[in-house]
């Protein structure tokens, strides 16, 4: 039995409708997994410089400046961050040359868009919460709250 033209175009359409149907569902999500990585990464941020609120309180009433504070803290997060992101990219990176080299001069230019937003997003977290800390009373940071 021949197949006809015809039946190869219904065919093939019935097998690439589901894919273009993914396709445009990840164009959908991809803005909104990117927002929220943001999110959690300015997240972190804050909740790493908001356990380290005792040390800050014991600097300031050492005699450091404010400003010189807010930037202890906040570098203390924003080079953890950068050396993170640098391990995962480089390990991204590696990962695909390896198994898809094919993908990799794509994927170099939105890994690395990816990571610059992210470490922003860390480090506007960093400096937000390292004012908000440092800007309270440092006795008020010492006490013990249960």
């Amino acid at each position: 039995k021949e197949v006809t033209p015809e039946q190869i175009l219904k065919y093939s359409s019935l097998a690439v409708e589901p894919l273009e149907d993914s396709i445009a569902l990840m164009r959908l999500l991809y803005p909104v997994v990117v927002a929220l990585s943001l999110l959690t990464a300015a997240g972190i941020a804050v909740l790493f410089v908001m356990t380290s609120a005792r040390e800050a309180a014991i600097l300031r009433i050492l005699g450091t400046t404010k400003l010189r504070s807010h930037a202890m803290l906040a570098l203390q997060t924003a080079v953890t961050s950068l050396a993170g992101l640098l391990l995962g990219v480089a390990g991204v990176l590696a990962y695909a040359g390896r198994t898809r080299p094919e993908l990799l001069a794509g994927l170099v230019s939105a890994s690395v868009l990816c990571a610059v937003l992210y470490l922003l997003a860390a480090i506007a977290g960093a400096v937000l919460s390292a004012v908000s800390v440092t800007a309270r009373n440092p006795l008020e940071l010492l006490q013990v709250r249960e």
